[in-house]
């Protein structure tokens, strides 16, 4: 189309042609398949689940975090939203206190002070990196299609569920959006008819 109006073509060649529809992700990670995969995943990869559960965000936002990024009153993420960056802050909690500790004691050993998810000689983590070794484990763990970038959607849904703010800790603009991320992973409840019909009649 750019192309066309640049006057380079005079006709877009792919004009005609249907786009594919990609069907949206529904998949929700029960517990113990978030666990089973947890338990064979290398520490770096343990690690980043555990964060990624916690706070809820997208993996290429959490690798950006650095230690710099802890604060008393929470931890400062910055979101990457459509090219846009949004600051959120995550309050502290005892399980996220545990992590971040655990993540402290890794970077001593591994003598980085800057990235919380960094190898040796300070490089961060890239997403293809972790991704392979996920991918790796959730293999070994016998979890069938279940994606990193599912954690968030398991976080948001179990807060939403245990009646937190799943709209702020996903940084978006408005409870539509965050429902609609939601909604296709929540398996609702319904109630079955109760003998209307007197079937022991």
């Amino acid at each position: 189309t750019m192309a066309v109006r640049w006057g380079l073509v005079e006709i877009n060649p792919c004009r005609d042609v249907r786009k594919l529809q990609t069907p949206k992700r529904g998949r929700y990670i029960t517990d113990e398949e978030f666990r089973r995969v947890r338990r064979v995943a290398t520490q770096s990869v343990a690690l980043l689940m555990d964060f990624a559960y916690l706070t809820g965000q997208r993996v290429g936002d959490l690798l950006d975090v650095r230690f710099e990024d802890l604060h008393d009153d929470g931890i400062f993420v910055s979101i990457n939203k459509s090219g846009n960056r949004v600051k959120i802050r995550i309050g502290w909690n005892d399980d996220l206190r545990s992590v971040v500790h655990r993540l402290r004691c890794r970077a001593e050993r591994y003598g980085t002070v800057d990235y919380l998810f960094a190898g040796r000689g300070e490089k961060p983590l890239t997403y293809f990196g972790i991704s392979c070794m996920f991918r790796r484990a959730a293999k070994k763990a016998g979890v069938e299609d279940f994606h990193f970038h599912d954690i968030r959607a398991k976080a948001l849904t179990d807060l939403k569920l245990a009646g937190g703010d799943a709209q702020g800790l996903a940084g978006h603009q408005s409870a539509a959006m965050t429902d609609h991320y939601i909604k296709r992973r929540e398996i609702p409840l319904v109630q079955g008819v109760k003998n209307l019909v007197r079937l022991d009649a």
